[in-house]
């Protein structure tokens, strides 16, 4: 990702484009997941992909509000909970989101076993999906990551409940203009 989320924190060409592709999106009824939060992978080139391009703190500003959740109609997911591998700097950020904005979820995709336990814990599995960022993850491994949360994490929902929300039902709810 070579750019901020939110169009303004961008050049003026390159937020352009991205509300340009955002009303196309919010038009035909589609989502977008973000990567999203810390990474220690990085480009040959550094200068295209700048490790403080999806930080949590780019979706919105100092005050919680965000060009995007707010201004445009299209689900958002956002990658790794917000946090890549065991780096967890962001929870205050995360919950501000996920109080604020009812149409944001996070996957589980390069989430820690302590990062995916605490959001079930705080929040319940209503807003969470299943991913494996399968390009750097073993799908096995995450699928076993994902289910030891769910049975291990001290939440008032079921893990009857929990298993088909993270697997299949928040997914379906993205794709609910595709009946």
């Amino acid at each position: 990702q070579g750019f901020y989320p939110q169009p303004s924190y961008n050049n003026e060409v390159t937020g352009t484009k991205l509300k340009k592709i955002y009303d196309v999106v919010s038009n035909k009824g589609l989502y977008i997941l973000f990567h999203a939060g810390y990474t220690n992978l990085f480009s040959k080139n550094k200068t295209y992909r700048k490790k403080d391009y999806a930080l949590l703190k780019n979706f919105i500003n100092e005050d919680g509000k965000s060009e995007i959740f707010e201004n445009y109609n299209f689900p958002v997911v956002l990658a790794h909970l917000g946090n890549y591998a065991k780096i967890f700097k962001d929870s205050e950020i995360v919950k501000l989101i996920m109080r604020k904005y009812g149409s944001i979820m996070f996957d589980t995709s390069g989430a820690d076993i302590a990062i995916i336990r605490w959001f079930l814990e705080n929040f319940g599995s209503r807003r969470l999906i299943f991913g494996s960022d399968s390009y750097y993850h073993n799908m096995k491994s995450s699928l076993g990551l994902c289910l030891e949360c769910i049975t291990r994490a001290v939440s008032k929902e079921k893990i009857e409940e929990s298993i088909p929300n993270i697997f299949c039902r928040n997914f379906e709810s993205l794709l609910h203009n595709y009946k």
